[in-house]
């Protein structure tokens, strides 16, 4: 062990230890403990140095470049590294595609490294500048990972998936005026479970609004830690919505196997709240119906079904084929407009009845249904 690691810094130098001056308070800022405090770490265990959770109370740097919900993996039956990203989707313009409202940046992982001498040193004309992919100059396959360009390479697809979110309801006072928050009947504990790490969470007695109670229980939820790794949440955003008087959690992970569970006071809104789950967009692409030679079919502008091209040319809506799937079936395009059928339709086989129903003014939006016009045509019930 010794001869790979090097010696170690203990008695007989088989173990390490971490520790950090003491400051003005006698402990330290960033969780890590002080000289007399710390422990020593065998190297011949698996045991790791673990600081204590902190809350830091400094700007916030680079928050474009922050990554959460990053998973890594080994494969002991193949002997491979999995990394999965915290997020999903390439790269698409705003409005190109339904759900899409803002331009959209692909997920994509790459591991690389700096270019090394012939000596071991880091090759001082390689920066590492990352483009397409690529970290540095070295062309060596760092954990079995291909890069860009190489085989085994793949590339992000598909929309973007959405984080956990976890809505309180209005809260039984008006947190935007101040009020006090006492651990009387524990309103100052909160029970939070973010994708499986949960902790019970206090804030310190005193006098808030809305906002500022948003940003302690923000700050601690953030330094939760997971039992193992003792990595820290991090990521979560907690906002206090001053019309809705009620607060909201959202994960910084995104996809399906991101949840958030908060429990608290009634009088905050946060008694009985629906846990908050993440979703991954799924993408699905329809396959254009044929007859039965094989000829793919269209619709017509008199919305009649054709396999011939030329009666189908003068309907064609940009970068969207108006597809005739099955029978009772409607086609929208992206604009979440009605392109087929466009004549009103006839249900036969009814007993004793006919059925005429026109899809016309139908839309098809990423919203809740409902009914824009409803009208009658025919007498009421009579006695």
């Amino acid at each position: 062990m010794n001869s790979a690691l090097g010696l170690g810094t203990g008695i007989g130098k088989t173990s390490f230890t971490v520790y950090s001056p003491k400051l003005d308070s006698g402990t330290n800022g960033i969780g890590i403990p002080a000289f007399g405090s710390n422990k020593d770490i065998s190297l011949a265990s698996d045991d790791k140095s673990l600081g204590n959770a902190f809350l830091n109370d400094g700007p916030e740097l680079q928050i474009a470049n922050k990554r959460y919900g990053m998973e890594v993996e080994f494969d002991t039956v193949n002997y491979l590294f999995n990394v999965s990203s915290g997020t999903t989707g390439e790269t698409l313009a705003a409005n190109s595609a339904l759900g899409v409202e803002e331009n959209q940046a692909a997920s994509s992982i790459s591991v690389g490294r700096y270019k090394l001498t012939d000596l071991g040193g880091v090759d001082p004309v390689d920066d590492a500048e990352y483009a397409f992919n690529k970290i540095g100059n070295g062309q060596n396959q760092i954990l079995g990972f291909p890069r860009e360009g190489i085989v085994g390479f793949t590339a992000a697809t598909g929309l973007a998936s959405k984080p956990a979110v976890a809505t309180g309801i209005e809260g039984l006072i008006d947190m935007n005026n101040a009020f006090s928050i006492t651990s009387i009947g524990g309103e100052n504990s909160f029970n939070v479970v973010v994708d499986g790490v949960s902790a019970f969470i206090k804030v310190p007695e005193g006098n808030y609004t809305g906002t500022t109670l948003a940003i302690a229980l923000e700050n601690r939820i953030n330094q939760m830690q997971h039992p193992v790794t003792g990595i820290p949440i991090g990521g979560v955003d907690v906002v206090y919505d001053t019309t809705n008087n009620n607060l909201s959690f959202t994960t910084g992970s995104t996809g399906d196997s991101s949840t958030i569970k908060v429990d608290g006071a009634q009088r905050f809104g946060l008694k009985d709240i629906p846990l908050g789950i993440g979703e991954t967009a799924l993408v699905r692409t329809p396959v254009q119906a044929t007859d039965e030679l094989g000829r793919p079919l269209y619709v017509s502008p008199t919305g009649e079904i054709t396999s011939k091209f030329d009666d189908f040319a003068d309907n064609i809506v940009e970068d969207f084929y108006p597809l005739y799937l099955d029978d009772g079936e409607l086609t929208f395009n992206k604009a979440g407009e009605l392109t087929s059928p466009i004549t009103k339709i006839s249900y036969d086989g009814l007993p004793n009845a006919a059925l005429t129903v026109d899809f016309s003014k139908a839309t098809q939006y990423a919203q809740p249904f409902s009914a824009t016009d409803v009208s009658q045509d025919g007498f009421a019930s009579g006695v």
